[in-house]
């Protein structure tokens, strides 16, 4: 028989974790299903990529000079490396963070586009340029600037 979740006193759960300090609880919500989303299985993650923002520019953050790399990805043919997993799963954690946010017609522009909360650089150059250990703090800064976009 299953043990039942301890509950505190105010009824939340004991194992809860607060949400950050100035984010409300929809952005929250938004933060929780873009990660779910974004660890998805690879082959669906560039699926939901190119959903997003098209093969293309998949490609690019991928750091393939063709959509056919992305198409082999989406059906198993070819697997890339891991560093360009880490990139395009950080690309769809922001570009759900994003969608879910209702920019759904600004999720391509913002990839593209140079962005003061990142020194004028594009979210996507900035990805595929990451590598080794920069790619984490690299998706930390495009992160914060897709947050603060979608907080408006």
């Amino acid at each position: 028989m299953a043990t039942p979740t301890k509950r505190r006193r105010s009824g939340i759960k004991a194992n809860s974790t607060p949400p950050p300090v100035g984010m409300e609880k929809d952005a929250r919500a938004r933060a929780t299903r873009a990660h779910r989303d974004a660890t998805k299985a690879f082959r669906e993650v560039v699926e939901s990529l190119v959903g997003h923002v098209g093969a293309p520019l998949v490609a690019y953050i991928g750091g393939v000079g063709e959509t056919r790399a992305v198409r082999q990805w989406i059906t198993g043919e070819r697997q890339p490396p891991s560093e360009t997993k880490s990139k395009l799963q950080i690309a769809l954690l922001l570009a759900e963070l994003l969608n879910q946010a209702g920019q759904r017609d600004a999720i391509e522009p913002w990839f593209l586009g140079m962005n003061p909360s990142l020194d004028d650089h594009a979210p996507a150059e900035l990805l595929r340029d990451a590598q080794g250990v920069k790619i984490t703090s690299t998706g930390r800064r495009v992160l914060a600037a897709a947050r603060e976009f979608a907080d408006g």
